[in-house]
């Protein structure tokens, strides 16, 4: 594993590294079969080795399960009052500016602004855990370095060292909004602030400086000075020449109490600030060691940088920019909060649920913009989170309550209050589902949650199948719009949805969704694939009055479109031409004005070519390519969008050109470029956690395997007659020829024709050998699949003839394919005789098989073609193969 070391600005850094180890409970056992995976995680991970202080730092913290976050809404570098401010949800969201700030001046006199650091952004450093700053007075010969924690979900700590050569006055302050008091209590020795009228909700702070030999570790003293006090202000003024200073923040909301938030100011620093930092390390320590990890990283197959100096997405950038991402998903969970059931002050309904937050540093008020209840989470965002949560085993069991809740604020109808988005709310069950079955501890509340959640999905995806467009608060000007991502995303989910009926015992469910499935691939078809013109397809279709663009959509959108690449089932030349537009761009006949720009699939941009980008495009678009596209391409696309995750300092709802390679663009902080980072940094090493399984899904740099188009550059065609056992032999055909052709190939400049006269026998056959393995043989894993297109050819043949040609593998043991019951995606026998009379005569048909079902642990030595009829009619076959593959393909 690639260890990155970062020194902390001061010793505490150093010192709770090796501290913190033996607070952390033991990681879980591996699941990973293939190496190049761990799904226990790392069990040594620390997770100072990101920390980062360079000016692409997050400026974002938090704790799991608190509603509060350091950073809301702060995306400059800290101002020269060494300011944050904190946000959290409240029924809606609250935003403290400011709420603690750090200056220093002489005694009696004015805070002066520092004149090195921190005016740039270096002068602070992210942890998981904590962020770090530092300051210079030159002009008084002083230096403040000091961090901001969580010391609880419930509490926040600030601490400084102060360090001068004479005595001046360094001052803890904050600001007061929102109509905001702030009172001093010397009975309590605290400072009270909260909400003037009511009192809904605020916090109290308490001041401590360091004590002892060593202040780190002892008791700090409690400091019972009252601070000053404004309407807008409020500051306390240590006189020092040196040590360590402490304010202890604890926060309440209604019906909770200003005690609460005593008890917990005072609870952070009861023992020491250096218990507190490594209890709080400790947490995050604990949950990143679990959640799944590559053992190598690195961009590949395409270039691992843009045009901004420095900026390069090397294999150390990736790995602290991956766990990063999962600092950010693990840090976003909302423990069930007492005050949004009880709250007097606005009556909610009940609701016993925790949220998974599509972004706490955003600020971002929820999806539901009627019922404040689920103010923190969106029904796009939260479910990316939730389905990696799945996968870190102390956070599963809230994430599959968070989405129940979410589903409980379904209305009458199916639909939300709130905007309506083509989430995937089936796919992130059944991901919680198999990974909580899997765990024994789990197992059981597994099973209660699918059947409490079943029939919310039902009532929401049908009402999704009646209204697949975007609206909000059933505003939409245009009700009769269709949109192709929301129609895609409901027969994408609805499979899942079919899963969790079987999974129930609701056969009858599974067979009425079946059928409603195969009525919306036909209206799939008429809506957005109705032009003649095969390069042309629709984004939108509006079925008042037959248009595909208004004046609220005047365009097609790229990203959108080429999520239906990640449709079940979806017809072969839907696919086809889904798979052009991926690869050649726009070739359709829309307003000039509103054309987005896309000229075809490119790597080595952002976003590979398709512009504005979101992630659940994304994560449709991958699977749909890597299950579909052979070459390398789908790799390169993997591998591409991993680097585009990977290269802006934070998290946001789309990621657009700019900046050498991409920006953030839309809300930010939220979810979806983090998932995205770590979806597809695990897909490029195979593995694809948003199919439930994981499911191995695409060839790595760890698993070579075979990929020709019979290009110069692919590998060799070793082109000849199989004579002998067990490559097949021929009987009863003549002239056969295996030759590379550029005839019409499928794909680049040239294909392989296979052909041959038959003698109209019992039984003609013949194979040939395309491919020799033998020197380096591939491994068949559970999920290995074989993959080819075939064009089976009339002119001057028998076309039944034609279709009775498919490609078979040879494994070191001397078997055959054709005859260990291997079938293609339709269940035809994947032999010339099964799929003779299957194959569409002079059109491409793609052929998978999933040959690791019944040939796990062989090893494949040889490609070969084969022609196998009964009977065979006069004139002989000819058939075009292109693109063969042989890989870990995608069976979610």
């Amino acid at each position: 594993m690639i260890r990155i070391g970062r020194g902390g600005i001061l010793a505490i850094a150093l010192v709770l590294a090796a501290c913190a180890g033996s607070l952390v409970a033991p990681a879980a056992p591996a699941l990973a079969v293939d190496p190049t995976v761990t799904l226990g995680g790392d069990p040594g991970f620390d997770s100072n080795s990101i920390a980062d202080g360079t000016a692409q730092q997050p400026r974002w913290n938090s704790y799991p399960g608190s509603r509060w976050e350091i950073g809301a809404g702060q995306g400059a570098p800290i101002g020269s009052d060494l300011g944050i401010d904190v946000g959290g949800y409240v029924v809606g969201p609250v935003g403290y500016p400011s709420i603690l700030t750090t200056g220093i001046g002489p005694v009696g006199g004015t805070p002066v602004a520092p004149d090195a650091c921190p005016a740039s952004a270096p002068c602070t450093t992210w942890f998981p855990w904590q962020i770090q700053f530092q300051g210079t007075w030159s002009v008084l010969g002083a230096h403040i370095s000091g961090g901001d924690l969580f010391a609880s979900t419930t509490s926040l700590v600030r601490y400084l060292q102060v360090s001068s050569s004479t005595s001046h006055d360094v001052t803890i302050g904050g600001a007061l909004s929102y109509g905001m008091t702030a009172t001093w209590d010397p009975s309590t020795d605290a400072l009270y602030v909260q909400t003037a009228a009511d009192p809904l909700m605020g916090y109290v702070v308490t001041f401590y400086q360091g004590s002892g030999s060593d202040p780190l570790y002892s008791r700090p003293a409690l400091l019972t000075r009252a601070p000053t006090v404004s309407q807008t202000s409020w500051s306390l003024a240590e006189t020092m020449t040196s040590g360590y200073l402490f304010a202890s923040v604890g926060f309440w909301v209604k019906p909770e109490t200003p005690a609460d938030g005593l008890q917990r100011s005072a609870a952070a620093l009861v023992s020491s600030l250096a218990t507190a930092a490594v209890r709080t390390k400790a947490v995050m320590d604990s949950l990143l060691r679990s959640v799944p990890v590559p053992q190598s990283f690195g961009i590949s197959g395409v270039n691992a940088n843009g045009t901004s100096p420095g900026r390069d997405v090397n294999p150390a950038v990736q790995r602290s920019k991956y766990y990063r991402a999962w600092t950010f998903v693990v840090q976003q969970p909302i423990d069930r909060q007492t005050d949004w059931t009880q709250g007097t002050w606005a009556p909610l309904p009940a609701y016993g649920y925790p949220q998974v937050s599509c972004g706490k540093p955003a600020l971002q008020a929820g999806f539901n913009t009627v019922d404040p209840i689920l103010a923190a989470s969106c029904p796009w965002d939260s479910l990316f989170g939730m389905q990696a949560l799945a996968y870190v085993p102390a956070e599963r069991v809230d994430a599959f309550a968070s989405l129940i809740g979410m589903l409980s604020q379904i209305l009458s109808g199916g639909g939300f209050s709130g905007e309506r988005l083509p989430s995937r709310m089936a796919q992130t069950a059944w991901i919680l589902y198999q990974q909580m079955k899997a765990d024994p501890s789990q197992a059981a509340t597994a099973q209660a949650d699918l059947a409490t959640v079943y029939p919310l999905l039902k009532n929401f995806l049908d009402y999704m199948e009646q209204h697949p467009s975007w609206d909000l608060n059933n505003a939409n000007p245009s009700s009769d719009e269709h949109d192709i991502e929301y129609v895609s995303s409901w027969l994408f989910d609805v499979g899942f949805l079919q899963r969790i009926a079987a999974e129930l015992g609701h056969s009858a469910d599974v067979t009425a969704y079946q059928q409603r499935s195969a009525t919306e691939m036909q209206n799939l078809r008429a809506w957005f694939f109705s032009n003649p013109d095969p390069t042309t397809i629709y984004t939108f279709y509006y079925s008042g009055s037959g248009a595909h663009f208004s004046s609220f959509r005047p365009w097609n959108v790229p990203a959108s479109t080429l999520t239906t690449l990640a449709v079940p089932n979806l017809p072969q030349d839907l696919r086809d031409r889904l798979i052009h537009y991926w690869v050649h761009g726009h070739e359709d006949a829309v307003p000039a004005s509103g054309v987005p720009s896309y000229d075809g699939f490119d790597p080595s941009i952002g976003g590979a070519g398709l512009g504005y980008v979101k992630y659940p495009d994304v994560s449709m678009i991958a699977l749909g390519v890597i299950g579909w596209v052979g070459g390398p391409t789908p790799y390169q696309f993997v591998n591409a969008e991993a680097r585009d995750a990977a290269y802006p300092s934070t998290y946001s709802e789309y990621l657009a050109p700019g900046d050498g390679l991409v920006v953030n663009n839309g809300q930010a902080s939220t979810l979806f470029s983090a998932a995205q980072t770590i979806d597809l940094t695990l897909l490029q090493h195979g593995y694809a956690l948003g199919a439930g399984g994981p499911y191995t899904v695409l060839s790595s740099p760890h698993d070579p395997g075979l990929y020709s188009g019979f290009e110069a550059t692919d590998p060799p065609v070793a082109a000849h007659l199989g004579a002998t056992a067990p490559l097949g032999g021929v009987s009863g055909v003549s002239a056969v020829t295996t030759a590379v052709s550029t005839s019409t190939p499928r794909s680049g400049a040239r294909d392989l024709v296979f052909s041959g006269s038959t003698s109209a026998a019992a039984h003609d056959y013949a194979s040939t050998e395309v491919f020799d393995l033998s020197a380096h043989p591939i491994t068949v894993t559970a999920g290995t699949t074989l993959q080819y297109l075939i064009l089976p050819q009339s002119s001057g043949v028998n076309a039944a003839s034609s279709t009775h040609v498919a490609v078979d593998l040879v494994f070191d043991d001397g078997t055959v394919l054709r005859n260990l019951g291997a079938t293609d995606q339709h269940g035809h026998g994947l032999s010339g005789l099964g799929q003779g009379g299957h194959l569409t005569v002079d059109a491409w048909n793609h052929v998978l098989s999933v040959v690791g079902g019944v040939a796990a642990g062989k090893r494949i030595t040889h490609v070969v073609v084969d022609y196998d009829e009964q009977s065979a009619p006069a004139g002989g076959f000819r058939a075009l193969i292109d693109d063969v593959s042989i890989a870990n393909g995608y069976t979610g």
